[in-house]
């Protein structure tokens, strides 16, 4: 490596400890740290913002395999079903990919002052809402902390009875790792994103170049499958929750799935209720969830947790459905930057372990205490305060990105 490189590497391993604590933080609440890990890279190593953006991606995946690890075999705290909420995922997920396809020209198209403007309305208001709920949420637990029931460690696999501490300990049924494990859903799940990745090479990614596929960056095939790419995904998400309606018809509407807990845990949150006006509505929110992470240049999990915090979701459900959702999305971005040969993999080989090591210590933490003190309100300060460091990074790089290089100019999607 050149000397300038290994200077650079230099200041890479300074930043360690604002990387893994910006990781553990995020990690509560299922949010890859996009939002900090691009201002980190550009004021510290002195990357170009397209530079962090790209090297960004692989500390995001890095922190959405730690999320992986621990939410796929996961059950619910209080319910005798996987934490991740598959049906919400795989509706959620294609629209988010829809928006971020649009949002990432809107990045190129839109001048400075307009991204840091929404992106100022976007983080505060997220923060502000996320803290407000955070807030309802503490006030409920302390209210009913005296109704909640008190367990004790399983005496033997699958049983769950009262215990000196109040800690709310649950064990597997059956006693096997994967028994949790959607495996079908995963496989949904991954063909979703191979589609997806297939499409945007094929498709091309670079202005002025050819795709692997020979097309040429805003030729007339390059739209065509621009075009494409939104429709494949809206038909996913339409048929993924005519599934699950279906699904639901099938079974009994009213009884939800086992409780293994007092009903009061479950009284601030709610269960989606999936018929046609409700999956149209979800899908319009992943599709602006995803336009706003485009466009912004941060991950989707800042903009989706907080997003599905305030519709109801169980924090840790939230937690899971987001991370999964900025797994598929960091990874297909990686992808499409390396490809590009946009990304210092000796960045991400330095850094990504990091992230992944720091999320998964952060994770493993704030789940044990939301679980032990029956508080899922600490998976929610994390999202608002995380929100809040990231609303100042950010608008702090942005104000001086605006200074140094002003610009108030709209810009052509052909030349980005």
């Amino acid at each position: 490596l050149s000397p300038v490189c290994l200077g650079s590497l230099r200041r890479a391993a300074s930043i360690n400890a604002e990387y893994m604590g910006g990781a553990a933080g995020a990690a509560g609440g299922g949010i890859g740290g996009g939002g900090l890990y691009v201002p980190l890279l550009i004021i510290v190593i002195g990357f170009a913002t397209k530079e962090a953006v790209a090297v960004s991606q692989g500390c995001i995946v890095g922190a959405a395999l730690a999320h992986l690890l621990i939410n796929v075999p996961k059950k619910h705290p209080l319910k005798d079903i996987p934490v991740i909420d598959y049906a919400a995922l795989l509706v959620l997920e294609p629209m988010l990919l829809t928006g971020s396809l649009f949002g990432v020209m809107l990045n190129g198209m839109l001048p400075s002052i307009v991204i840091l403007l929404i992106l100022v309305v976007v983080l505060s208001l997220g923060s502000y809402k996320t803290a407000r709920r955070a807030l309802k949420i503490t006030k409920s637990e302390r209210e009913h902390k005296y109704e909640s029931p008190k367990m004790q460690k399983p005496d033997r696999i699958g049983v769950a009875v009262p215990a000196p501490w109040g800690a709310l300990r649950i064990a597997y049924t059956n006693g096997t790792w994967g028994q949790y494990i959607s495996w079908d859903k995963l496989g949904l799940v991954v063909g979703l994103w191979i589609i997806v990745c297939g499409g945007v090479i094929i498709r091309g990614n670079s202005a002025g170049e050819y795709s692997v596929a020979g097309v040429l960056y805003c030729s007339p095939g390059f739209w065509g499958l621009t075009a494409s790419l939104p429709v494949i995904e809206v038909m996913f998400s339409a048929y993924f929750g005519k599934l699950e309606i279906v699904r639901r018809k099938k079974s009994n509407l009213d009884a939800s799935p086992r409780s293994i807990s007092s009903s009061k845990a479950l009284l601030d949150y709610k269960d989606v209720q999936w018929n046609w006006s409700n999956v149209l509505r979800y899908m319009t929110y992943a599709f602006i969830c995803g336009l706003l992470a485009g466009c912004l240049g941060i991950g989707g999990g800042l903009v989706l947790s907080p997003l599905l915090l305030e519709l109801g979701f169980y924090p840790a459900v939230a937690s899971s459905i987001s991370g999964m959702a900025v797994l598929v999305t960091s990874t297909s971005s990686l992808l499409v930057y390396g490809l590009a040969k946009k990304v210092y993999w000796e960045f991400i080989l330095l850094l990504m372990p990091l992230t992944f090591l720091s999320t998964l210590t952060g994770k493993i933490i704030i789940d044990r205490y939301a679980e032990r003190t029956n508080k899922q309100s600490v998976i929610i300060w994390s999202v608002s305060v995380f929100s809040f460091v990231c609303l100042i990074m950010l608008t702090s790089r942005g104000i001086i990105e605006l200074v140094n290089s002003p610009s108030f100019e709209f810009s052509s999607p052909c030349d980005y």
